[in-house]
């Protein structure tokens, strides 16, 4: 048993000393000293690729003479050595080949380290380096993106047809927008385009501004306004008036001195007007609720009331419009209807102020109110001003005779009639008159209109109109044509008994 121990002594001993003898062949000195021959062909000669320590090279001719250093310039950094071209004939006729020594450090200083390289391979499709940390969102970008402003709206493309059209392209939109621009400027628009005008119900007493379209940028001292808007009743005794326009208002406050409080504000706007005022009196039915039809200035019975204009008066208090309220109106048959909470009787007074399309003429209106407020003391002035631009009609096209007639009729609307009668050829599809002469009760009248179906008769398109009682001399009569049809009633004693002739006015 000893001599079994001693001999795995004497085993590990020299396990030992075979590994120090191993370790001690394959080291290598651990010194940055390294010298070697160059052949001198050009002035710049690359020594290393590693940096020189500086001052550490030493240059010596084959016979073991230093060179002087002012023959040579050293690059630490990129470790060349550069000779003097002067005196680089000399160095080569006293030899060929030089024995350099020196000194270099770990690294090259000139070579770029890292760990991952940001050349184009490595960048992702947006651009950006697969290696660089950045904190983007991977959301789909929206088409209709528009910053800090906020949008909500509607867009519809769709298409008609049927057996007697063709096929018609339709497209709605209807986009409000409300935010900021930057930190002065607030956007508010609202923009609707329909084929079909859209006119809200009036059954609510807050309506959504459907047929309105309007853009308004606002500052903290000013308010500009593009598009629809209403010019309602300053603070004034003298001007009452309420007009929905299609323009431009812009609105400015400038304070011109904070210690008296000092303040001018300024509105002004040029539009289009969009209704004419009208103002009706209604004559209460006891126990009829409604509903009650509203007319035009000169009593035109089938207008399109603009939506939000009305105010409508019960013995001079102001009804509220909706369901819940005193009352709901029909927009676009001008039609109004009272509820349970507003009972009628004929001895209550209702008025009805209202504004309704009127295209017969461009209207025009300009705006100005400059108010001016100081502590004891308040200014205003108020400026109102529309008009007809009687040179420029939108429905109807006026020859020289009708001009003449609006010209002689002056302010008495009851002359301002023309008559409504043209000469076309034969169609199937229009309710067409002929001119025949006629004798009753031994009175001959002539030109009298008939409804006919004759090709070689029916040549005449007309327009009746309302004139009044007893001051016509056509009636709607019931047909099986496709339109409304009138006949001529002849004249008792001079008298007329229709309401209906063919005149425009």
């Amino acid at each position: 048993m000893p001599g079994y121990f001693v001999y795995r002594v004497i085993l590990f001993s020299c396990f030992i000393l075979a590994c120090l003898n191993c370790s001690t062949l394959n080291a290598q000195p651990l010194s940055n000293v390294r010298s070697k021959y160059i052949s001198i062909t050009t002035d710049t000669i690359a020594i290393d690729t590693l940096s020189i320590i500086p001052a550490s090279l030493k240059v010596k001719t084959l016979d073991g003479k230093y060179v002087d250093d002012s023959l040579f310039i050293v690059d630490n950094v990129t470790a060349k050595l550069v000779w003097n071209k002067t005196y680089l004939p000399l160095i080569k006729s006293l030899s060929d080949s030089m024995w350099i020594s020196y000194r270099v450090l770990a690294v090259n200083l000139n070579k770029a380290y890292y760990n991952k390289t940001n050349n184009p391979q490595n960048l992702d499709k947006y651009g950006f380096s697969q290696y660089a940390y950045s904190p983007r969102l991977d959301v789909a970008e929206d088409f209709f993106s528009t910053g800090g402003v906020s949008k909500i709206g509607s867009i519809a493309r769709g298409i008609s047809f049927g057996n007697n059209q063709d096929v018609v392209v339709n497209s709605s939109l209807n986009l409000q927008l409300a935010g900021k621009l930057n930190n002065n400027w607030e956007i508010a628009a609202a923009i609707t385009d329909n084929n079909i005008p859209i006119q809200p119900e009036g059954n609510v007493q807050q309506l959504q501004d459907f047929d309105r379209v309007f853009i308004q940028l606002k500052s903290k001292d000013t308010k500009i306004t593009a598009g629809d808007f209403d010019v309602v009743r300053p603070v004034s005794y003298f001007l009452s008036l309420q007009k929905r326009g299609q323009g431009l208002l812009v609105n400015h406050n400038h304070i011109l001195s904070k210690k008296d409080s000092t303040i001018n504000s300024t509105t002004a706007g040029a539009a289009i007007s969009r209704g004419k005022f009208a103002r009706n009196v209604i004559p209460g039915v006891e126990g009829s609720q409604g509903p009650y039809r509203l007319t035009g200035a000169q009593n035109e019975l089938f207008i399109i009331v603009l939506a939000g204009t009305e105010r409508i008066f019960i013995d001079g208090r102001l009804m509220v419009r909706g369901t819940q309220g005193d009352y709901t109106i029909d927009y676009n048959t001008a039609e109004v209807v009272f509820t349970a909470r507003q009972l009628i009787t004929r001895d209550v007074r209702i008025i009805a102020e209202f504004q309704y399309s009127d295209k017969n003429y461009l209207r025009t209106m300009f705006y100005v109110n400059n108010e001016f407020h100081r502590k004891k003391l308040n200014v205003r002035v108020n400026f109102f001003n529309e008009q007809d631009s009687k040179n420029q009609p939108l429905l109807q096209t006026l020859d020289d005779s009708a001009k003449a007639i609006l010209t002689l009729a002056g302010n008495n609307p009851a002359l301002a009639v023309i008559p409504q009668i043209d000469s076309v050829a034969f169609n199937t599809n229009e309710i067409l008159y002929a001119k025949i002469d006629t004798i009753v009760n031994t009175i001959l009248y002539k030109n009298i209109l008939r409804y006919s179906t004759n090709p070689d008769s029916a040549y005449y398109r007309v327009v009746f109109s309302q004139v009044g009682n007893s001051k016509g001399n056509y009636v709607q009569s019931i047909t099986a044509a496709n339109g409304r049809v009138y006949n001529w009633v002849a004249p008792v004693n001079g008298i007329h008994k229709a309401i209906t002739s063919p005149l425009r006015n």
